[in-house]
């Protein structure tokens, strides 16, 4: 939630404030336009009023604006937002990378070919002495040029501005700082003792989830999910994609090493060992090892005893049989006594009762039909619907279904309509969007108030969902897609 630090028409400098972009735990971002240009913008505010703090931010400003890179956020200006400090940067459209992955899962050519814009731009920021320390999807914003997606990596430098201001609210000596998932072993245990080996570590976090599909430590236990990056533990590339190539899992691999004296040193070599221009020379980490059963104990068994046990085993065996034959002996000598009382007896042999086999059934058996399916109990099972009704060529709308049986209705009178309250979407891009709800499914334009999925199908893409938009009386709401990403995002 913003802070109410700025409002929307709010003049800064020789700029207004057109709304807010986004929040996070460290800064808000400002959508600003140029007074005269019209030209725009964002503004990033920390949420920390600390003289220090400012002068770190400034520092950091001045060697981000310097690195000009097409793969780097631009830094225009530092301007003074009410006490506070603020870094006027280049405005970037496209979603976070986060949000592009969410939902897309690119082929991992066009993976790769992210991934280095993102390893060439985090290279240029290390060698001008800028480590990240908080590099993630969600850091990573996505241009589009002639129909190619430019990443553009942001924040830089931001958690070491924070965790270098002192003893304060945000961070403290020695506390872990950065996003749990990309945060490599030795940031968990001291973020203070972070180089730019942390950014590789980072960097084979995404480079794993282009190639698998997923990040490799997951876990919504934040402890658990910190011993397994401190252990190395996590799915094996090939697991995940058998057919990647060795040069990635290579690269995976030497990037995600425990001891970051094995990690692969810097992005240049990164490059280097996914390209298979060279091999790093460092020792795989145990990273493939079975994850060991911490969440349970047990006494361990004794040593096995088979050949102790076996004379008793046969002792216990001689035993069964003797008694079964004292028994066949004994109901051998009952049978012979009785056969000797029974003088009359035209047969002399007993015989055992046996009773009388069961007449076979001359009823042919019949199939019978699946039974239908019980709902398990406290679970409300739904009628299944009516066959609709056939809708005559041409026809447009849905039919209400009516049984078979059942008679036509006479005609009668239509109702007068009611007024209906509407609101407006408007669509742009290269995108056919329907939207579906309760009240049916429309294309862009005047629409029924309502909440409604967003269905969006790009030339030579399946149809897919992009969330839902709840569409009040009189509202105009606006899609933007963009093919290049092949991403809409909604928008007042």
């Amino acid at each position: 939630m913003n802070d109410g630090l700025l409002s929307q028409g709010e003049s800064v400098d020789r700029y207004v404030v057109e709304g807010v972009l986004g929040e996070g735990g460290m800064a808000v971002v400002y959508r600003l336009r140029h007074k005269t240009l019209g030209s725009t913008h964002a503004l990033k505010v920390l949420k920390v009023d600390r003289a220090d703090i400012r002068a770190r931010l400034v520092t950091e400003g001045q060697l981000q604006a310097s690195l000009r890179h097409p793969n780097i956020v631009a830094v225009n200006d530092v301007l003074d937002v009410k006490g506070r400090t603020g870094l006027l940067m280049e405005l970037v459209e496209g979603p976070s990378l986060y949000e592009w992955l969410y939902h897309n899962n690119p082929p991992l050519s066009q993976g790769l070919e992210i991934f280095r814009g993102i390893l060439a731009g985090v290279s240029r920021a290390h060698r001008a002495g800028l480590v990240h320390r908080d590099l993630k999807a969600a850091n990573v914003l996505l241009d589009s040029s002639d129909g190619k997606v430019i990443p553009k990596v942001t924040d830089f430098g931001l958690a070491k501005v924070l965790d270098e201001g002192g003893n304060h609210t945000q961070t403290r000596t020695g506390m872990a700082l950065g996003t749990p998932r990309y945060m490599a072993p030795e940031q968990i245990r001291n973020s203070k003792e972070v180089d730019a080996r942390a950014d590789v570590f980072a960097l084979g976090c995404l480079l794993y989830r282009f190639a698998c599909g997923r990040d490799p430590f997951e876990n919504d236990d934040t402890f658990a999910l910190f011993e397994s990056i401190c252990h190395g533990r996590y799915p094996a590339p090939e697991v995940l994609n058998p057919g990647i190539p060795a040069s990635v899992r290579a690269a995976i691999v030497g990037s995600l090493a425990v001891d970051r004296e094995l990690r692969i040193p810097d992005c240049d070599t990164l490059l280097a060992v996914l390209d298979g221009e060279t091999k790093h020379k460092g020792r795989a980490p145990s990273t493939m090892a079975p994850m060991p059963q911490t969440t349970r104990t047990s006494v361990p068994a004794p040593p096995p005893t088979a050949v102790s046990a076996a004379p008793w085993l046969a002792l216990g065996a001689v035993g069964v049989a003797g008694i079964a034959a004292l028994m066949v002996l004994v109901l051998a000598g009952g049978w012979w006594w009785l056969g000797r009382g029974d003088e009359g007896a035209t047969s002399a042999t007993p015989t055992l009762a046996v009773g009388p086999e069961p007449a076979a059934d001359p009823t042919p058996a019949v199939s019978t039909p699946p039974e239908v399916a019980t709902p398990a109990p406290g679970v409300e099972s739904e009628p299944a619907p009516a066959r609709p009704a056939p809708v005559a060529a041409g026809s447009t709308g849905p039919k209400a279904s009516s049984p078979a049986a059942e008679p036509a209705a006479a005609p009668e009178s239509e109702p007068p309509a009611r007024a209906v309250a509407t609101g407006t979407v408007r669509v742009t891009g290269d995108a056919t969007v329907t939207l579906s709800g309760a009240n049916g499914r429309f294309g862009p334009g005047s629409l029924p108030v309502g909440s409604y999925e967003v269905t969006a199908t790009f030339p030579g893409r399946e149809p897919r969902s992009f969330g839902r938009v709840s569409i009040s009386a009189g509202q105009t709401v606006r899609i933007a897609c963009d093919a290049s990403f092949a991403n809409c995002s909604v928008g007042d």
